[in-house]
């Protein structure tokens, strides 16, 4: 549900968020009002504008809601004037002031070091012997028409993941035409090799 109402900014502070997946981070930008202790999450537009009511009163509209985790959100959905008075306006040069005390402790928690990640150590032979196998049939999938094919490109990429091996570095003396033409006559087996 939304609330009109008449609040004062407080102070007003972008805080870079680290994400879930642990990609990097995001800018969240929060508006305190005198409505309350804790910060308003705004939109950008919204949050520039918030900028403009350094220590004025604003008409803004709010909500709070509570996310399927049971967090409570509280976010800032508009700002504007009172009964449609333009904001005092700081001169151009000059950032807007807010409490000071407030916001260096803001700026501390804001840019404290996340602890570094700790890093995926190097796959084992097994794991890259399997990776090998997966990437190899999906590629022989794709440029295969049959399963004779299929099996053939399957242990050339095979061949070619684990080693870096192709025909053409086996043999120097070997032409395209040569790879092509052995390519082309595919990977001779007999049943017994076939997982199915």
């Amino acid at each position: 549900m939304n609330n009109t109402v008449i609040a004062t900014v407080t102070n007003a502070a972008i805080r870079p968020v680290n994400r879930r997946d642990g990609t990097g981070t995001f800018p969240l930008h929060e508006v305190w009002l005198s409505l309350q202790a804790d910060p308003y999450t705004a939109r950008g537009d919204v949050y520039n504008q918030a900028l403009t009511f350094a220590n004025q009163q604003a008409e803004v509209v709010v909500r709070t809601v509570v996310n399927e985790r049971g967090f409570t959100n509280h976010y800032l959905d508009y700002i504007g004037p009172v009964g449609g008075a333009a904001p005092q306006q700081a001169p151009q040069n000059q950032q807007p002031q807010f409490n000071p005390a407030f916001q260096a402790q803001q700026s501390q928690q804001a840019f404290a070091q996340p602890a570094p990640r700790a890093m995926r150590p190097e796959a084992t032979p097994e794991e890259r012997t399997s990776i090998h196998r997966q990437s190899a049939a999906k590629v022989a999938a794709k440029i295969s028409s049959n399963p004779g094919e299929y099996w053939s490109n399957v242990n050339d990429l095979l061949r070619f993941f684990e080693s870096g091996v192709t025909p053409m570095t086996n043999n120097a003396n070997w032409t395209t035409g040569q790879a092509m033409a052995t390519a082309q006559a595919g990977y001779q087996h007999g049943d017994e090799d076939s997982p199915f």
